[in-house]
């Protein structure tokens, strides 16, 4: 707990100047290499979550939503994955690019795992069933992680915004442990003592 409150702290007092507004051809057509830059607040403020926290995902529908022949795509292996992303995106001063290969790890796996089948089925398949269904699960993988680098920094920006807030640097702590303590409160009462009143 205390190394996280260090990181958060660290990270709410990085001073890296803002983005430009005008979109770069990174931010249009993506780069896989491109670095974002953190959320960042005028001096004397810094930034930190806001509470509550209201992440929101749709899973992997977003990246596909109103492509071209994408209706039919099942992507019931890796749904749980693009979720997993799209929390990561909203915390605040998160780093894309961690976000982006966790995101290509959990499918890599996810399609050699096949979790979105029921073990009982999964059993009965015969190796022919299993290598098509893999097959498939591949495919939409190659397609959501080339629909996730496009727009490149502009989505994890937007949901930045969302998520951050700026505060004095003096209130900082004291508002980080309000924060850890209503988090704790909520999804594990018996957890809210580790946090410093």
């Amino acid at each position: 707990l205390l190394s996280a409150r260090r990181c958060l702290l660290a990270r709410a007092n990085d001073e890296t100047p803002p983005k430009p507004d005008d979109p770069t051809p990174d931010d249009l057509f993506g780069n896989k290499n491109q670095v974002c830059a953190p959320f960042t607040c005028a001096k004397p403020y810094v930034a930190i979550a806001k509470w509550p926290l209201g992440i929101t995902s749709d899973g992997c529908l977003g990246a596909l939503a109103g492509q071209s022949g994408m209706s039919g795509m099942n992507y019931k292996h890796i749904d749980h994955c693009c979720h997993m992303k799209n929390a990561c995106y909203q915390i605040c001063n998160s780093n894309k690019q961690t976000c982006d290969s966790d995101l290509k790890k959990c499918m890599k796996k996810s399609c050699e795992d096949l979790p979105g089948l029921d073990p009982d089925a999964l059993a009965s398949m015969t190796e022919e069933e299993v290598a098509k269904e893999k097959e498939n699960c591949d495919r939409v993988k190659g397609i959501v992680d080339l629909l996730g680098n496009m727009g490149g920094c502009k989505e994890r920006e937007a949901l930045q915004r969302k998520s951050c807030e700026c505060v004095e640097k003096t209130k900082l702590e004291s508002k980080m442990e309000r924060v850890l303590r209503n988090f704790y409160k909520k999804y594990n009462p018996e957890g809210v003592d580790k946090v410093p009143a």
